[in-house]
C-alpha cells in the first residue's frame, strides 16, 4: 500500500494531493479512517534523507506554492541534522571504540 512512499522517497519528488475526496489513488481516506479527530482533505508529502515528511490539512487544496518551498527547506534540513547526527554517532562509536584498546 505504501508503495508511493518508497518511489517518492527514491525520486525526491514531493507529492501534493489537494482533495482526497476529488482524487484518493493511494488510498489514504480509508487507511487514514478514525486516526485523526477531523477527516484529512489534503496531503503533502516532502522526501528526505529518512522517509517523508507528510503534513495533512482538513482542508482542500491548503498548501500554497510558498508552503511547498518551505516544507521542502525543511526536508532539507532534517536530512543535514540526520547525517550530522550520524556521523557523530559514528564518532562516538569509533572514539569508544579506540579507547577501550
Amino acid at each position: 500500500m505504501y508503495d508511493f512512499i518508497t518511489n517518492l522517497w527514491l525520486t525526491r519528488d514531493v507529492l501534493y494531493r489537494r482533495d482526497l475526496l476529488e482524487e484518493d489513488t493511494y488510498g489514504v481516506l480509508q487507511s487514514r479512517q478514525g486516526v485523526f479527530d477531523t477527516p484529512i482533505r489534503s496531503v503533502l508529502d516532502v522526501p528526505f534523507s529518512r522517509g517523508s515528511l507528510a503534513v495533512n490539512s482538513p482542508e482542500p487544496e491548503a498548501f500554497s506554492a510558498r508552503n511547498i518551498a518551505v516544507m521542502r527547506e525543511l526536508a532539507t534540513v532534517l536530512s543535514e541534522v540526520s547525517s550530522a547526527w550520524k556521523i557523530c554517532a559514528s564518532s562516538k562509536s569509533a572514539t569508544a571504540n579506540w579507547s577501550a584498546k
